[in-house]
Parts: C-alpha cells; sequence; structure tokens
C-alpha cells in the first residue's frame, strides 16, 4: 500500500503557498507503509544479538587464518541510505559483497586499505607492523584477501541459522565502490561497525553493510515465532530451581594436550628445564568443565589479560 506523502499547500491551512517564479515545486514522494525507513528499538535489539555473535565468529575465523590473536567487538549501528554509505568510503579501498540466497540484496563488507596491508603482510609470514603503500591492491594481494574475506562472510548463515536457513553465493571483491554491481542509491541499509584488535594493540575499524531488504525477512520471521510461540509457565518453585541452577559458577579450564614423561626425567627437571607439548601454533586448545571436554578455543587477549574464542572445529582443520 502507497500514499502520497505531501499535499498541495492551499489545501493545507497555515502552511506558505507553492513557490512561484524560477522556483520549482516539491514533487510529491510515495511512502510504503510495509517498509519502514527505520528500525525500531526492539528490532535492532533482536539484530545485535546476532551481530555479537557474528563479531565473535569473525575473531576465530581471523585468529585460526593469520596464525595471531584478533579480537573482534560490535560497534553501534547506522542506520542510513546507501548513498550516504558509500559517498562515505575511500574513494581507492577494499570491499566484498555476497548474497545470502534465497534473500534479495547484496551484504558489504568494508575492509580500510591500511587493514588489508596488514592482513596481507601477515599471510605472507609478516608481522603486520610497519609502513605500508597506500595504493590500491595489487591481484595477488586481492587473492590473499579474498580468501580471508570469504572464511569471514561464510559466517554469516551459521549466525541466522535459527531464525533463517541462508546461503552465501555471488562473491566479488573489488577495489572502488564504484564497481560494485548497481545498488538504488536510496535503498536503506543498517550498517554495522566493527572493531578489530590484532595482536599487541594494533586496532582498525570496518563495517558491515546490509540492505533492508536483507534485514526485513530475517525480522519477520523473528516476529511471527515470537506470536506462534506462547510462553511455557512454571511453578514457582521450578522456576526459582532453574534460576538457581543457571546462577551456579562452574570450573572451566583450558588445557593443552598432555604429554609424557619418564620418571627419571621428572626427577631430572629443574628451573629453566623445558619441557615440549605436542602442540602447533595455531591448533585448537580444549576447554573443559568437570574434566569433560566442552568446546575447542584458540588463545587471544582480552585487553590486556589472556583470553579464549570459541571457534568451531573445522575452522583449525587444513
Amino acid at each position: 500500500m502507497s500514499v502520497v506523502t505531501a499535499m498541495p499547500a492551499d489545501h493545507v491551512s497555515g502552511l506558505p503557498s507553492p513557490p512561484t517564479g524560477g522556483e520549482s515545486p516539491r514533487t510529491p514522494k510515495t511512502y510504503d507503509f510495509r517498509l519502514p525507513e527505520t528500525l525500531d528499538r526492539s528490532q535492532l535489539r533482536w539484530l545485535r544479538l546476532m551481530f555479537d555473535a557474528f563479531a565473535h565468529r569473525i575473531s576465530g575465523v581471523l585468529t585460526s587464518r593469520l596464525r595471531a590473536p584478533v579480537s573482534v567487538a560490535l560497534g553501534e549501528f547506522d542506520q542510513q541510505s546507501w548513498d550516504d554509505y558509500s559517498n562515505a568510503l575511500p574513494e581507492v579501498t577494499c570491499l566484498v559483497g555476497v548474497t545470502l540466497q534465497p534473500l534479495p540484496g547484496r551484504v558489504t563488507m568494508h575492509l580500510p586499505l591500511p587493514l588489508a596491508m596488514v592482513i596481507v603482510d601477515l599471510r605472507l609470514g609478516g608481522t603486520g607492523k610497519g609502513v605500508f603503500p597506500g595504493r590500491a591492491l595489487t591481484e595477488i594481494e586481492q587473492r590473499l584477501i579474498g580468501e580471508v574475506a570469504q572464511g569471514i562472510m561464510e559466517e554469516l548463515p551459521a549466525v541466522f541459522q535459527p531464525v533463517i536457513p541462508l546461503q552465501v553465493s555471488s562473491l566479488s571483491q573489488v577495489g572502488s565502490v564504484q564497481l560494485l554491481p548497481a545498488i538504488r542509491s536510496t535503498d536503506m541499509c543498517l550498517v554495522s561497525a566493527l572493531s578489530l584488535e590484532l595482536g599487541d594493540g594494533l586496532q582498525f575499524p570496518l563495517s558491515v553493510c546490509f540492505p533492508f531488504s536483507v534485514i526485513h525477512p530475517i525480522l519477520d520471521v523473528l516476529r511471527n515465532r515470537e506470536i506462534d510461540e506462547a510462553p511455557t509457565e512454571r511453578s514457582g518453585t521450578e522456576e526459582a530451581v532453574v534460576s538457581r541452577i543457571l546462577q551456579t559458577a562452574v570450573e572451566a579450564r583450558v588445557q593443552f594436550p598432555t604429554t609424557s614423561l619418564t620418571p627419571a626425567e621428572f626427577l631430572h627437571l629443574s628451573v629453566g628445564d623445558v619441557v615440549r607439548l605436542p602442540y602447533e601454533q595455531g591448533a585448537s586448545l580444549s576447554l573443559t568443565v568437570g574434566g569433560q571436554h566442552q568446546l575447542d578455543v584458540l588463545p587471544t587477549v582480552h585487553g590486556k589479560r589472556l583470553a579464549c574464542i570459541v571457534i568451531d572445529h573445522e575452522e583449525t582443520q587444513p
């Protein structure tokens, strides 16, 4: 349903008359109430939960592929037109786009050139530190970035899997917004800002742009599910027991693989001796609760503290 949102000024009391002379009168614009131009707070809360999971999955992908501790945090949401978003991007940069079948529209990730250069350097065995050229990526550099970017984008279906099954397709990588497939400048988008921390203090911004044509079908499923699923009622005693159990702290340990020593080797250990572990750099560790393996994790840092990122076991496979 579409309605006209502008009326002739002389039909409304107190409004100025239409401009005369050389000025052009305003052109009435249609408004589609089925596609509101902004998302409300409850919808953004739903999306924030999923996008926060996406940020953590990006951390795992980059830590595994770059063989360096990476932490990615979700920043602010911004609702703006594609024209506003694309015009704010540098003329020369790195953009990766994908479609999420069966949804319409393309999701676009912006990797600033400084971050792209650091990723290339790390993939080639460097440290990620130093001065990098401010130029467009070469063909070889684009391929190195493309493999990492594909790994990031392939995490999107897993993020939305509880809501709607999706499949990544039509991945493209360009060095300028002008080379992206045609997108209507007036299309509204949700831009998710992300902050990436690499190693011991290197920080970079990046962003992922989701057109509303992708967001609305996901929100529709969530809305229908909320209506259809009536909450289950529990007695006061049962609710109290469940609440107490969920608040009980358990001891979680991150463990390296065990090694074997003979009694003679053990008795001869002294300060400064090195004990080898059957662990390859970049391989996953085991997070255990009650002595039982629960999750695969990778070591990383959070601020000034050691931490670990939960990953899929497949991420560490060659």
